[in-house]
């Protein structure tokens, strides 16, 4: 048992006393007690992925029953919606799978390139009477969501910078598919409003998971 070698490695230690021993091994014991379990991480993950995939589905279905959303624009858009689907698959395995370092600068480039193709991939032009900043703020707020799952999960481990914009950029792909179903407006438009959203995400991924104090100083 992992107890019991801390026992054995403590009563080595003679340089510190009996009560120093003591408060080490209550220090270690309630981090072993306290450390989740190897498998936790992707219920972590799958709690990301779900609850944006679960808020793009809620809205859509919301937009098409009331009749502000057409199937057949929805339909023109399902692969900038796949996309989107895939790159919150992606980075938020890279905030939240130990060890996937690699996976978190990737991140970097998967939203850059994801970010260009929602603006150049925007072709329907309808009217609206809503501000555009509306879209702005509803993206950072269907966001939000996501984005404190995959913070309480990030507390589990010492906080890394890249892990945090990782899930920033998951966590915005939120407002991106919501975006795409909800709004006709211009490429211009995408990206002055909807870009810009994801950008902020991604910050207050970046700065949140840099504010969160951790449960543990593990890596």
């Amino acid at each position: 048992m992992a107890t019991e070698r801390i026992d054995q490695e403590l009563a080595r230690m003679s340089p510190l006393s009996t009560g120093a021993q003591a408060r080490i091994l209550a220090a270690m014991r309630g981090e072993l007690k306290s450390a989740p379990k190897a498998s936790r991480w992707k219920l972590e993950v799958a709690g990301v992925i779900g609850s944006v995939t679960l808020i793009a589905l809620a809205v859509g279905a919301a937009l098409v029953s009331s009749g502000n959303a057409d199937v057949s624009v929805i339909g023109a858009r399902a692969g900038v919606l796949a996309m989107c689907g895939l790159v919150c698959a992606f980075t938020a395995m890279a905030a939240l799978v130990p060890g996937a370092q690699r996976g978190q600068a990737i991140a970097v480039a998967a939203f850059v390139v994801a970010s260009v193709a929602l603006v150049l991939m925007r072709r329907e032009v309808a009217p609206s009477s809503s501000p555009e900043w509306v879209c702005t703020v509803s993206h950072l707020g269907v966001g939000f969501v996501p984005l404190v799952i995959g913070l309480v999960a990030l507390r589990r481990s010492d906080l890394k910078l890249l892990a945090g914009l990782a899930l920033g950029v998951a966590a915005g792909t939120t407002g991106a598919m919501v975006g795409e179903l909800a709004c006709g407006r211009d490429a211009m438009h995408v990206l002055l409003f909807h870009v810009s959203a994801w950008v902020l995400m991604v910050v207050a991924g970046v700065v949140l998971s840099r504010v969160v104090r951790p449960r543990s100083h593990a890596p």
